[in-house]
């Protein structure tokens, strides 16, 4: 099991739960619609593919893909949050990218 993706997962499940607040919660501002709702869908996508990575049998090009791909969708939901002004749900996810960053980077370090 590749712990440093877990980890990385802690932030993006905070950005779930925030998510779900944004949509389902009351005077939001954002409750109920399109855009919060597809953000959720996109923290609930990085946080099961943080998961997936997570997994030892996930390995060369596949994860390289994987990863790129789970970066790519938590700063999409990000700017999500930014234009929904969810700030906390921002801030989950951005850190969630760092997180992916810096195990990326130190997964590459003990290959090389």
């Amino acid at each position: 099991m590749r712990k440093r993706y877990l980890a990385a997962g802690l932030p993006a499940l905070i950005g779930v739960v925030l998510a779900a607040l944004a949509y389902f919660g009351t005077h939001t501002g954002v409750d109920g619609t399109r855009g919060a709702l597809l953000a959720l869908i996109g923290a609930v996508c990085v946080t099961l593919g943080l998961g997936v990575a997570a997994v030892p049998a996930v390995r060369g090009g596949l994860l390289a893909a994987l990863l790129i791909l789970i970066g790519i969708g938590a700063a999409l939901t990000a700017l999500a949050a930014f234009f929904l002004m969810q700030y906390g749900f921002l801030v989950a996810m951005l850190v969630a990218l760092a997180a992916l960053i810096a195990a990326a980077v130190m997964s590459w370090r003990e290959s090389s």
